[in-house]
């Protein structure tokens, strides 16, 4: 009897010892729980990287680089979410994060053990399946790129595109149409994968049976229309060669009076087009043509590039539009004009090199038609053409339209054409001479 006694002591004081051991466990775990969870709350706060590197983790356990996991975080950020925003009861989670039927895209779980006894934490994502609907006429064979690496047997299904298990994270797809060489062109696609929402989706491609039901649905759509700008040039090729110019980059594709067709430009893409000719040290280029200003409707734009319409090069940093050259041109008319209408010959120096021949040309024309009482109006002018004589002169064939006001109250309308040669320094452009058309 006195053994039993002393037996139902020891099993009291030891279940009391066990229940004071459980309690304090518990409290342990609890404290370690709230602790961990601090610590990664507070990790995010300083941007520490390398802490949470160990606590993040994909849903089967694929750990995030560095780069990636800055990426996420900032992506959760800019959607003003915080880490702590999804630490759910974890009495109400299953290993998936599984909240009676619905499935939550991130979330803290128990996984694993700390210091033995107590229990560990890791903040998971789920992965991702991209379902991508490509709208396209194109006959072309289609190639994926993602982030740069080929997508090898690319599942397609009536232009639906299916990527499976994508972390997130910011991609960058491109669509090869056709061969993929240097001459091509890719249709590029942007997007990011972060969701804290369950998708849906009714795309036939995803209608299958051995789809994973833990991954998270995300839909695209892209427009892929293929657009074409025609170029032309007709430079004579005694002068040399014509080169395509994109974005001011010579290419080395050369342009002649057959139709060269630049492309595929696709919708909302701006690239600056224009050719250009090397000549005796300098460059003469058309005017650019901006895509983004075309109308593709036809899906073909016909553009014509043609002699009159290139730059003035004094050198690679310096040079003068073909606009410039238009607006020194009906400068030059009206000022002559007004001089002859006014006999201020100030008008000549804004448009006329002075001490050059054309200077003094024109000045005594101004004197003879003044003597006569003689007015003049601008009606019009155009530009025939072009000709580089050296870095610094131009020679414009110029064809202009006047009214001529006599004396004795009689009118003429001239038709005369003219060679202008411009001058190009450093203190800009003007016109130095004029003679006749040989």
């Amino acid at each position: 009897m006195k053994l039993n006694k002393k037996l139902g002591v020891f099993i009291g004081i030891l279940i009391i010892i066990i229940i004071l051991l459980a309690a304090v466990i518990l409290s342990k775990s609890t404290y370690f729980k709230e602790k961990v969870l601090k610590g990664i709350y507070n990790a995010e706060i300083e941007n520490d990287i390398d802490y949470l590197v160990n606590y993040m983790e994909m849903t089967d356990g694929e750990k995030f680089t560095k780069e990636e996991l800055k990426t996420v975080l900032d992506m959760i950020k800019e959607e003003n979410f915080r880490l702590n925003s999804f630490n759910y009861p974890n009495n109400h989670l299953d290993d998936m994060g599984k909240n009676g039927s619905s499935i939550y895209p991130i979330y803290t779980v128990k996984k694993g053990k700390d210091k033995i006894l107590f229990d560990d934490y890791k903040i998971l994502f789920r992965y991702y399946d991209l379902v991508l609907n490509i709208d396209t006429t194109t006959e072309k064979e289609m190639t994926f790129l993602l982030n740069g690496k080929k997508i090898e047997n690319p599942k397609v299904i009536n232009n639906q595109l299916l990527i499976r298990n994508l972390k997130p994270g910011k991609y960058k797809l491109e669509i090869v149409l056709g061969e993929n060489n240097e001459n091509n062109r890719n249709y590029i696609k942007e997007f990011e994968l972060l969701s804290f929402n369950e998708k849906n989706t009714n795309a036939d491609i995803y209608m299958e049976d051995n789809r994973n039901k833990n991954n998270i649905i995300i839909e695209e759509y892209i427009e892929i229309i293929e657009n074409y700008v025609m170029v032309n040039s007709y430079i004579d090729k005694t002068i040399g060669n014509s080169y395509l110019y994109i974005n001011n980059e010579k290419t080395d594709i050369i342009i002649d009076d057959t139709e060269y067709f630049y492309g595929p430009i696709y919708d909302g893409e701006e690239l600056d087009i224009s050719v250009g000719i090397d000549i005796d040290g300098g460059v003469l280029r058309t005017s650019s043509v901006n895509t983004n200003y075309i109308d593709f409707d036809l899906g073909i734009w016909d553009s014509a590039i043609n002699f009159d319409t290139f730059n003035l090069y004094l050198d690679e940093d310096e040079y003068y539009s073909y606009e410039d050259l238009e607006g020194l041109l009906y400068s030059y008319m009206y000022d002559l004009v007004a001089a002859i209408n006014t006999g201020n010959k100030v008008y000549l120096k804004n448009t006329i090199k002075e001490g050059s021949p054309l200077y003094k040309k024109q000045t005594d024309l101004v004197d003879n038609l003044r003597k006569n009482e003689t007015y003049e109006e601008f009606l019009g002018c155009n530009i025939e053409s072009i000709k580089k004589i050296d870095n610094k002169n131009y020679d414009i064939v110029i064809n202009e339209f006047h009214k001529i006001y006599f004396k004795d109250g009689q009118t003429k309308n001239t038709d005369n054409t003219w060679v202008y040669r411009v001058n190009i320094d450093g203190n800009g452009m003007k016109f130095s001479d004029l003679n006749s058309v040989k």
